[in-house]
């Protein structure tokens, strides 16, 4: 640095940011590498001191707010998804009538479930990443420690959509099966 800036002797640290956080130890070998071998070099969160509790309390509260928004999204598309098969009884019955195979019948319940959950998950991100990721940054939090933004990670998206995922092809067979193992007789005239 010093004979980048062309001064002596002037700083007492460096601060060095990094594109993706988790990754401090790797920059911290590659400058240990680079012949810096006898200079105090510590990740951020051994010199934050209280701001590393409160990022690390900051990340309970975001695991335990996707976790409630998974499980209620999980139950949205399961209700979603009985009430329509349930309300689709005779439909189900008379496709079965005509020749329609079990498979075919379900396998149109878990696409339908599935191409609900991709519109919503695609709305979803949309809404994060045009609405609230640059009202955040236009709009920082004001904290004590500090001015916070939202930040909104691609893997943490990623798990929630997989997730949604699997719950509406879970959501879309089980109804969907139930009433396509009963009699034609039965889904027909409704009965059970």
């Amino acid at each position: 640095m010093e004979s980048v800036l062309g001064s002596r002797n002037r700083a007492s640290e460096i601060i060095v940011k990094i594109k993706e956080e988790g990754k401090e130890g790797d920059m911290i070998e590659a400058l240990r590498k680079n012949g810096i071998v006898n200079e105090k070099i510590k990740p951020w969160k051994d010199y934050s001191g209280t701001t590393a509790g409160a990022v690390e309390s900051f990340d309970m509260i975001k695991y335990i707010l996707q976790g409630i928004a998974i499980l209620v999204a999980v139950s949205t598309i399961f209700i979603i998804s009985f009430v329509n098969v349930n309300n689709r009884k005779r439909q189900i019955g008379i496709l079965k009538a005509i020749g329609m195979d079990k498979r075919i019948i379900i396998t149109s319940y878990i696409f339908q479930a599935l191409f609900y959950t991709i519109v919503g998950i695609l709305v979803g991100v949309a809404i994060i990443y045009l609405v609230l990721v640059p009202y955040f940054i236009k709009n920082p939090l004001d904290f004590s420690l500090g001015l916070v933004t939202l930040s909104v990670e691609f893997i943490d998206i990623a798990i929630s959509a997989l997730f949604l995922l699997i719950a509406a092809i879970v959501g879309g067979y089980f109804p969907s099966s139930k009433v396509a193992e009963k009699n034609i007789i039965e889904s027909i005239w409704g009965n059970g």
